[in-house]
């Protein structure tokens, strides 16, 4: 999926790198730094803030853009839970009504009954700077989908900007994770990160998946025992032991990433 910035849908808050800054992340006030020998005493923050603002928005922007190949939503809300800006993740699912949409009042809610109310939490959020809360606010809650679907999980963060003001926009962050999305992950990166074959990243999406050896085997067509011989491999170029350590490893490591595979474009098989 190709990436893009994320859209606009009004301009009630302008939102640009500060205006999105995470509460408690705040950079200090600019401030005359001595040149220093030693790079392990360089501060970070103070390098950043000599960038141009546009070169670091349009950073922020790429950076945004990632969430989409990992198939990740990400939407940014006021306190009322007027949608400020979304990626296209996010708005695929408010178009489909897949648990999230933008109701007759143009606001963001759930679309099924029942659980936490989405409204509430994101009003926490927004509000946790002009209540002085230490840190950031970070809630994680489940939204109900129809046709008995698993729900999405859904992250919601508190923000406030550097410069905060009694008119300061109050606004939260949401991350909207799908469970159900299949686990895509190219053969070049496996190859790059384990040496897989192709034929051995095809297997390794599927054990993701939460396929079993044999339900692998039979998904591809082949015998049983050439699985297992594909597996032995694999857990000598990754060093584990076992299946469920192999499992673990791949999501901990590139599994977050859901990308068009290079292996279903050529239509290799396992063999």
């Amino acid at each position: 999926m190709a990436t893009t910035n994320p859209v606009a849908f009004t301009r009630r808050a302008a939102l640009t790198r500060s205006a999105i800054q995470p509460a408690g992340d705040q950079l200090p006030p600019s401030v005359p730094l001595k040149p220093r020998r030693s790079v392990a005493h360089l501060d970070i923050r103070s390098r950043i803030r000599r960038f141009p603002a546009v070169s670091l928005d349009r950073a922020l922007s790429a950076a945004l853009g990632m969430f989409e190949q990992c198939g990740i939503g990400f939407v940014v809300c006021d306190e009322q839970c007027n949608v400020l800006s979304a990626n296209e993740i996010a708005q695929h699912i408010f178009s489909r009504r897949d648990g999230l949409e933008i109701n007759s009042d143009g606001l963001l809610s759930t679309t099924e009954e029942g659980g936490e109310s989405l409204a509430n939490v994101i009003a926490q959020a927004a509000n946790a700077a002009a209540l002085k809360v230490q840190g950031h606010l970070r809630q994680a809650i489940a939204v109900s989908r129809p046709q008995r679907k698993r729900p999405l999980t859904i992250l919601v963060q508190s923000v406030q900007q550097n410069a905060p003001s009694r008119n300061a926009a109050k606004l939260a962050l949401l991350l909207i994770t799908d469970a159900t999305l299949p686990h895509d992950v190219t053969a070049d990166d496996f190859r790059r990160l384990f040496g897989f074959t192709a034929v051995e990243s095809l297997l390794a999406n599927l054990l993701m998946e939460g396929k079993s050896l044999a339900a692998s085997c039979a998904h591809r067509g082949i015998r049983r025992s050439t699985g297992c011989s594909h597996l032995r491999r694999m857990f000598k170029k990754t060093g584990v032991h076992q299946q469920s350590h192999l499992v673990a490893l791949l999501l901990k490591s590139i599994g977050l990433l859901r990308c068009e595979s290079d292996a279903t474009k050529l239509g290799l098989r396992l063999v």
